[in-house]
């Protein structure tokens, strides 16, 4: 019998660290486009917008799902073959860089056709080195996290993210504000990023001795092969929105909805750091077949957590869209607000981690079908939306629809694969009464500053209501029955 307490608390600590990787990398995120908003042109930050759009498009079509199978494996197989199978997925990823290189670079013209910006085209043949560069360096936080040394993770999130910032803002502040300059930092960084990641993605072997692996190219491609069709639906899915924008609307509208239309940084620093943990424990303990009702009290247990963290401050997000929005990118971007309020509340659905159960029951054939489907759905009917309404805001009540669709599919099939309740993985009475308390908080406290500094308070007061808010929360939590503390606990027990 699994012991589910131990399980509960390493898993904490693990995705904690995991998170304070993501906090930095999400604040380095953040911190770069609020510098570059104020320092490129809405042309030229719309144009480098297109080229991270057009990267992460095919970034996932040429990573083929083999980031996310370092997990799968290295938990079946002894560490002292984890070597051979981190070179092996390795070796993969580098000559899939370097193809997705020779691809960009020779397509960059059409490209800026299709999207109808032709200064595209110059900017992708500059970015083009940076997919050989980077590929390599994808899956270290699968690696890392089967062997729990998230602690490691976290550095090498905060060292390569520290790079990526530095070389990327200030050629822009020193020498010219182009984003060319933005592009060429960029491949430098990567340069470094590669060099960072390699150490870090052999530290896991030291002092192992190393085998020979039984998984043989065939076992690799077999599991990777629906998770590359997944992976590939799924970026046709996240990018048509963006597409449909840049296409029917302009590189200014672009800018504005790239800025606005994206979900709290906090929330996916949680969500993707649970998940990144939780892939090698239920792959391992569903390979040791362990009791469903564990996985379903880790799971219940998780989504709990994160929504006791994420929860409160998506509703204060949602509240004060616009002066967060003017804080971030300055008040040529204030028309960004209405998409940011409308990608928030995705965030109130994808706190439940279905991805890692998926893949740990090896159900990744069915994982690809329902992203093609859906994929084929929001390309078509995502066309006659801009057809009909003609209105970018439009495009992201779709998107936000699909997805919330999307993530009640794969909750039934998870609750009807392991013969459990629809609802069963989900805490829904708590999570009612988090929303209900932190909507009440943020009202009262929002009033208050109204009848204080009237209808129009500054966005500096918005940033001192958010402690106020926060302290607010601890301190009526208990006629709420709820406790925000319980998600550090297990951080502050030590570790024998």
């Amino acid at each position: 019998m699994v012991n589910y307490k131990t399980i509960k608390s390493n898993n904490t600590k693990q995705v904690f660290w995991v998170a304070i990787g993501g906090l930095f990398t999400f604040g380095f995120s953040i911190i770069s486009s609020m510098i570059l908003s104020r320092y490129l042109s809405k042309n030229d930050y719309g144009t480098y917008k297109q080229i991270i759009y057009i990267y992460t498009m095919l970034l996932v079509v040429f990573a083929g799902g083999l980031p996310n199978i370092y997990s799968y494996f290295l938990s079946h197989y002894p560490i002292q073959q984890g070597a051979q199978i981190v070179k092996k997925i390795s070796r993969l990823l580098l000559v899939s860089g370097f193809i997705f290189s020779l691809t960009l670079f020779i397509l960059s013209d059409s490209i800026g056709i299709l999207l109808n910006n032709h200064a595209l085209a110059d900017g992708l043949k500059y970015f083009s080195i940076v997919p050989l560069l980077f590929l390599p360096t994808l899956g270290i936080d699968g690696i890392l996290a089967s062997y729990q040394k998230t602690a490691q993770l976290a550095i090498f999130n905060i060292l390569s993210r520290l790079l990526m910032l530095i070389f990327m803002i200030c050629p822009i502040i020193f020498l010219s504000a182009k984003y060319e300059y933005v592009i060429w930092g960029w491949v430098i960084a990567s340069f470094f990023v590669l060099i960072i990641a390699e150490i870090f993605k052999n530290k896991p072997f030291k002092q192992i001795q190393k085998n020979n692996t039984l998984l043989t190219y065939k076992e690799i491609f077999k599991y990777a092969f629906p998770l590359f069709g997944a992976s590939i639906a799924g970026i046709m899915i996240s990018s048509s929105d963006q597409f449909f924008i840049s296409r029917f609307f302009g590189t200014k509208i672009f800018a504005e909805f790239s800025n606005g239309f994206i979900q709290l940084p906090f929330v996916m620093m949680v969500t993707s750091s649970s998940a990144t943990v939780l892939m090698p424990l239920f792959s391992k303990m569903i390979y040791k077949e362990s009791s469903i009702t564990d996985i379903v009290r880790i799971l219940k247990s998780t989504i709990l957590k994160s929504a006791l963290i994420i929860y409160p401050l998506v509703i204060f997000a949602i509240i004060n869209a616009k002066h967060i929005i003017i804080i971030m990118y300055s008040e040529k971007y204030k028309d960004s607000a209405i998409y940011f309020q409308i990608a928030l509340i995705v965030n109130f659905f994808n706190i439940i981690v279905f991805a890692p159960i998926i893949m740990a029951i090896g159900k990744t054939k069915f994982y690809m079908i329902v992203h093609l489907l859906i994929a084929l759905f929001v390309w078509i009917f995502g066309y006659i939306n801009v057809l009909i309404f003609n209105n970018p805001v439009s495009v992201a009540i779709f998107s936000v629809i699909v997805t919330i669709c999307k993530i009640g599919i794969f909750l039934l099939f998870i609750a009807t694969y392991f013969q459990q309740k629809k609802f069963s993985f989900i805490p829904i009475k708590q999570l009612i009464t988090i929303v209900f308390h932190s909507l009440l908080i943020i009202l009262i406290i929002n009033y208050g500053c109204m009848l204080l500094c009237g209808f129009n308070f500054n966005s500096f007061f918005i940033i001192v209501t958010f402690p106020v808010y926060i302290i607010a929360l601890f301190i009526t939590q208990k006629y709420f029955n709820l406790n925000y503390l319980s998600v550090l606990k297990p951080l502050l027990k030590n570790n024998n």
